[in-house]
């Protein structure tokens, strides 16, 4: 909450027009057909100064599972004049907004509340989603992963803790794509191999070990691939088909005449 309140008032004081700028106008709602607009009157400003989107928000939570979305802008502005656009985008499988990652500063997860998530639903309504990413690129320090696509399971598994990594070996995991999305913007994660600590959008969380063990051999995560049994399987009947044809092909020695005495 504090990075989106710091975003967005620095933005409010970056140049003299935008000085005006004293609330959250509407919202637009963009995806591959075109932008809706929705805009209204009844959404309040936070405490202290142009913190209209603050009172619309929930606390950081779990992201959301990979799915359809939207480009979403906050229009900022005074007195139905528009100064400003923040960027966001909109999970709508999960109802969650999330403010892209900015330098060191790692994506937020939010629930849009109130009158924000009436016209957030609304436009919704009206706007056909982005589809689901499927040109997803992962790296695991700086080396690409197998099957990239599995490892939007990250955004999902493992339980909050309270715990702290306290080892030095770490492992980062970026997500990139084509287009930006709310799972390639600037989502950096970080695993703690030895504990299995893993720091994702603004959340510590313990994942299983064998997922962490295979994020560190960049191998792929996808459900049951944690042994290759049946590349194994076909390469053992491979190796049996081979020797059966082997045998079966040899020449064979020709039988010795009896000496009878």
């Amino acid at each position: 909450m504090k990075r989106l309140v710091l975003v967005l008032c620095m933005a409010v004081l970056a140049a003299p027009p935008i000085a005006a700028a004293k609330g959250l106008l509407g919202v637009e709602a963009c995806g591959p057909d075109g932008c809706q607009q929705q805009r209204s009157d009844r959404l309040e400003e936070g405490a202290g100064g142009p913190n209209g989107p603050f009172t619309g928000l929930g606390g950081i939570v779990q992201p959301a599972a990979p799915g359809p979305w939207y480009r979403i802008n906050f229009l900022l502005g005074d007195n139905g004049k528009l100064f400003m656009r923040v960027p966001l985008f909109y999970v709508p499988g999960s109802k969650l907004l999330i403010t892209p990652g900015n330098g060191n500063e790692q994506p937020s997860w939010w629930h849009p509340r109130g009158e924000l998530r009436t016209i957030i639903e609304s436009l919704a309504a009206r706007v056909k989603p982005y589809p689901t990413p499927t040109d997803i690129r992962v790296k695991a320090n700086g080396k690409s992963v197998a099957a990239p696509q599995s490892y939007l399971r990250l955004f999902t598994i493992g339980s909050r803790t309270d715990k702290y990594p306290t080892e030095d070996d770490r492992v980062d995991v970026t997500f990139t794509s084509k287009r930006p999305t709310p799972w390639t913007t600037g989502n950096l994660m970080v695993l703690y191999p030895k504990s299995h600590l893993f720091i994702r959008d603004g959340q510590m969380v313990v994942i299983p070990a064998d997922t962490s063990d295979r994020i560190v051999r960049r191998a792929s995560l996808a459900p049951g691939s944690s042994f290759p049994w049946l590349p194994l399987a076909a390469g053992a009947v491979v190796v049996v088909l081979a020797a059966a044809l082997v045998r079966r092909l040899r020449p064979r020695a020709a039988p010795r005449p009896v000496i009878q005495h």
